[in-house]
């Protein structure tokens, strides 16, 4: 047996020897392939988003109203009244947007739909506003667009 295994050794040893640049190729591609094969995996992940992105479509985004509500009225001190507050407003905002949203172009739409994205919580009313105060369509009429006065940021 232990001549078998030096025989081994010594065939791997003369191997590693006259081809060791061969071995070291191999290292480096399975190196980078693994290392890639993630990378890989993200820019796809990214692409599929950034394409999402680009092309808004005709019907406003869907948010959840009622996730960004729970946290927003987690941090209230009066919860009930904080919730009903702000999905009332999430629902106002939801509905202009909804006889708007067609008339915007689609880069200010794919701009204000990433910014009212940012921290994770998903608002119409940030939305609504980012449009209300990036597009001069919003400036001719003062009643369209136009927050409800009784509005909360959120």
């Amino acid at each position: 047996m232990n001549s078998e295994l030096s025989d081994f050794q010594n065939a791997l040893r003369t191997a590693m020897r006259e081809n060791w640049k061969w071995f070291v190729f191999q290292g480096i591609v399975m190196l980078i392939l693994g290392c890639l094969a993630p990378l890989a995996l993200v820019i796809t992940v990214a692409l599929s988003s950034t394409a999402a992105l680009a092309q808004p479509g005709n019907q406003v985004p869907t948010f959840n109203i009622n996730r960004n509500c729970s946290s927003e009225a987690a941090e209230g001190v009066d919860i009930q009244s904080t919730m009903a507050n702000c999905v009332r407003d999430e629902a106002d905002a939801k509905k202009q947007l909804d006889q708007e949203w067609s008339k915007l172009g689609s880069d200010l739409k794919r701009e204000c739909v990433g910014e009212s994205e940012i921290g994770g919580d998903q608002s119409y009313v940030e939305l609504l506003t980012c449009l209300e105060m990036s597009s001069s369509q919003w400036n001719g009429d003062p009643t369209v667009g136009q927050v409800p006065s009784n509005a909360e940021r959120h």
